[in-house]
């Protein structure tokens, strides 16, 4: 829910030009990531918390800095993604994609030649896509007015574009890019290898968020490319 409640939110205080949603958001955003703390009740989870609460109080007096915090995830998190992605494709490495499909099927049959380079392909366009996103998000943050990062720290940009237009694409139209992706590369991929046995979507889904504790992890395992 907060992959939708976040972005909606954050568009829906660009579209208001509302402080108050700007600061929610940002105090959303603080929660989500001091989650794990709270939940367990640590103490210095929940005096961060406070902290954050106390300062986004403060910067209400100067609307335009709430806006500062909201530029970090549509860059800071395809990027950290791409990352996640991109470091797989290092020679010894097996492609995270490839660690997908292999634990997604059965453990004791070998990826077929043809399918372990659809594989490795498929992983080098997600670590694009998610990069270009991460650029396009930071350059529309840096040159949006107002409430720009340019336009805070007084420097004109000769590119300018509406904040609204940020928002649109980076708490928008960048969610939309990465699910249709998602969907036509799923059924691109059906028709590419109609010898494998493909799931449902919904089923495929599942499997993936399952497995991807055990893949999404700082040693990938080495393997064929």
């Amino acid at each position: 829910m907060a992959v939708i409640a976040y972005p909606s939110l954050v568009h829906a205080a660009t579209l208001r030009n509302s402080p108050l949603l700007a600061a929610a958001g940002t105090l959303l955003l603080i929660t989500l990531v001091l989650l794990p703390g709270l939940r367990r009740g640590r103490l210095w989870a929940w005096v961060a918390l406070l902290l954050s609460v106390i300062a986004l109080v403060l910067l209400a007096r100067e609307p335009a800095g709430l806006w500062l915090p909201l530029y970090l995830p549509p860059v800071v998190l395809p990027a950290l993604l791409a990352w996640v992605f991109g470091r797989t494709l290092y020679a010894g490495r097996q492609p995270l994609i490839q660690q997908f499909a292999a634990v997604l099927r059965d453990a004791n049959s070998p990826l077929p030649p043809d399918v372990a380079r659809y594989a490795r392909r498929l992983t080098i366009t997600w670590t694009v896509l998610l990069l270009c996103l991460s650029i396009v998000s930071l350059v529309l943050a840096l040159v949006a007015v107002p409430d720009g990062i340019l336009f805070q720290a007084g420097i004109e940009s000769a590119f300018q574009v509406q904040h609204t237009t940020w928002s649109l694409v980076a708490n928008v139209l960048n969610y939309i890019v990465l699910g249709v992706f998602f969907v036509l590369e799923f059924g691109y991929r059906r028709l590419r290898f109609p010898e494998e046995s493909h799931d449902s979507l919904a089923v495929f889904l599942r499997k993936m968020v399952r497995a991807a504790p055990q893949l999404v992890t700082p040693s990938a395992r080495p393997g064929r490319s």
